[in-house]
């Protein structure tokens, strides 16, 4: 096992130099959690990329947070004036708890949270190669909490 650590943000640089060679911005699909975890996401990326938004979260519960944090996404895209699309996939809380029940005991960090992120992730990869982005991400590895 290697102990080499990957600087991201140096590969983030490269990437960026690459793009400014490029006659028009790259398409980025973003999953995004909330508001909060996009700020510094997009600030970063808003020169470089044609950002579009996946959210699809339904790992929130209650229905009601979900639409929350969809709902404050869009206000704060509307109080910076982007003009950023949000493809919002239907709420399914019940099929994603169903999902993770055989994880249910285990406590934050663990298996869970992998399969978690994992089938959220694995939906926007999809989104993404069916509908031609040059790039797909997520915000989520903003949070100290994840």
């Amino acid at each position: 096992m290697s102990n080499h650590k990957i600087n991201y943000d140096k590969l983030f640089k490269e990437e960026v130099d690459r793009i400014k060679q490029k006659p028009q911005k790259p398409t980025l699909l973003l999953h995004v959690c909330c508001a909060p975890c996009f700020t510094h996401p997009y600030n970063m990326l808003k020169d470089y990329f044609a950002i579009t938004i996946i959210y699809n979260n339904s790992n929130i519960y209650p229905e009601s947070e979900y639409q929350r944090r969809l709902d404050e996404l869009k206000a704060y895209l509307k109080a910076i004036n982007a003009a950023i699309t949000i493809i919002s996939f239907p709420y399914d809380n019940q099929t994603f708890v169903q999902d993770l029940l055989p994880y249910s005991t285990q406590r934050e960090g663990m298996d869970r949270c992998r399969l978690c992120f994992q089938k959220r992730l694995s939906q926007a990869f999809e989104y993404a190669q069916q509908n031609n982005f040059d790039y797909c991400g997520t915000a989520m590895s903003i949070s100290r909490f994840k």
